[in-house]
Order: C-alpha cells, then sequence, then structure tokens
C-alpha cells in the first residue's frame, strides 16, 4: 500500500491529539483561574457579563483575545469541578 494512503489516518490521529492536548490545558486554566472566579463572586459579580468584566479588568487575557466574553466565562466555569465553585 502506498504511504499516501496512510495519511488520512495519520491525520485523523494527529488532530484527535491535538484536541486532547487542548482540552486538557482549558480545564488546567479553569483550575487555576477558579479562585480568582470566587473572589469576583464574594465581591458581588454574579452574572456572566459581570465576571467577564471582572476577569479583564484583573488584566488576565481572554481564551481567544484580551477581552472576556459571557460566552468563554461560561465554557471556562463548564471546565469548573461544581465542589470547586458553585454557580
Amino acid at each position: 500500500m502506498p504511504r499516501h494512503q496512510h495519511l488520512p489516518a495519520l491525520a485523523h490521529r494527529a488532530s484527535r491529539a491535538s484536541a486532547v492536548a487542548r482540552s486538557e490545558r482549558a480545564r488546567q486554566r479553569a483550575a487555576a483561574l477558579a479562585p480568582i472566579v470566587a473572589e469576583l463572586r464574594a465581591a458581588g459579580a454574579t452574572s456572566l457579563p459581570a465576571l467577564a468584566a471582572g476577569l479583564t479588568r484583573a488584566g488576565i487575557p481572554a481564551p481567544r483575545g484580551l477581552v472576556w466574553s459571557h460566552v468563554a466565562v461560561l465554557r471556562m466555569l463548564k471546565l469548573i469541578p461544581s465542589q470547586v465553585i458553585e454557580m
């Protein structure tokens, strides 16, 4: 079998490995941000937009830029175990 016929399978495995690595980095980052989110909540930031604004004001870069959106906060909160932080 020619080598080029194996390329789709290789590409699929590489893509899957990359997705697993990105997911793990996102979980680790969410866990690291959990105490900051807890502090923001204790200070009165209870909505997703308020948490996004607090993270942005704190100078913490969002996953895809400098400014946090409520959607990015929601996705991050979904990665934090519920016993670590209550929504």
